[in-house]
């Protein structure tokens, strides 16, 4: 049994809602898991029928409106801010549960909320993001105080998903931090036109305090892709596997600065060895 309480990160799941969804992102909680952390994956059910309406009701979304369309409207960082909620107002009693197991103790005082592309928008919103359900419903929040942290991976720009900038409010103008942002000129999906300049915004429109971190690659489009930032290029051609490097390197000094109060991993992040870390997301 670990002695000591150990800090949680929460993780969202790429993808549209996913019944196995807590399957996926092995690599992030693979990383996270050898460096301390206690990782639970949520997996996104889908929420049709009675429990989606229950959650629009409560959103003030009209019965009309309330379907989903991953990047058209903001139902699913809506839905995905929900789940997420449940899980942080849950973690007292897993953390008992996990100690009557034999297992840690999760410190509740270092809990981290975190997600790739699709998953990195409820981890937003619980840091006070502000997202357009759909074209009629009210502004949603549902900003929760128990996270000391955020890591959006991927994250989602103006736009897309109910993100908005209409040059007097945007939907990060209200968030806090500390959170760190990972995507680049090459993070672009195929099917889509979120290019890794509109990504950057969620960081761009950030308030402008000192513990918001940004990696963002230069790589050209079409060197790796929307899954490197997943971690997916450890065994990839050059210059991918140093970039993945980066990525993850970047991440641990953060949590270890901002969650763990870690003074060196701070002074890491101030440098430029992010650009030329050493291989943190082997074995």
């Amino acid at each position: 049994m670990v002695a000591d309480p150990v800090p949680v990160v929460v993780f969202s799941h790429g993808g549209s809602l996913n019944n196995d969804g807590h399957n996926l992102n092995k690599q992030w909680g693979a990383l996270l898991a050898r460096n301390g952390f206690a990782v639970i994956h949520v997996g996104h059910s889908e929420a049709t029928g009675a429990n989606g309406m229950t959650l629009c009701d409560a959103a003030g979304v009209p019965t009309a409106e309330c379907t989903l369309t991953e990047d058209e409207n903001g139902m699913l960082a809506m839905f995905r801010s929900y789940d997420l909620t449940a899980v942080l107002d849950d973690l007292p009693r897993l953390s008992q549960v996990s100690q009557n197991n034999n297992g840690p103790e999760l410190d509740l005082t270092r809990v981290v909320v975190a997600g790739w592309s699709a998953g990195s928008r409820g981890p937003s919103v619980l840091m006070g993001a502000k997202i357009r359900p759909t074209a009629s419903a009210p502004l949603f929040k549902l900003a929760h105080t128990l996270p000391k942290a955020a890591m959006m991976l991927s994250p989602t720009g103006a736009g897309f998903g109910g993100y908005f900038d209409d040059g007097a409010e945007n939907s990060w103008d209200e968030m806090r931090g500390p959170i760190f942002f990972a995507t680049g000129t090459n993070d672009q999906k195929p099917s889509n036109a979120l290019s890794g300049a509109i990504r950057r915004q969620a960081f761009d429109l950030q308030p402008a305090e000192g513990n918001r971190y940004m990696l963002f690659s230069n790589l050209e489009v079409g060197v790796g892709g929307h899954g490197t930032y997943d971690l997916n290029d450890l065994n990839s051609p050059a210059p991918l596997p140093g970039l993945t490097m980066a990525i993850g390197s970047a991440a641990l000094a953060f949590l270890d600065a901002e969650v763990n109060g870690n003074a060196a991993a701070r002074e890491w992040l101030a440098s430029d060895k992010a650009l030329s870390s050493p291989a943190t997301l082997s074995g």
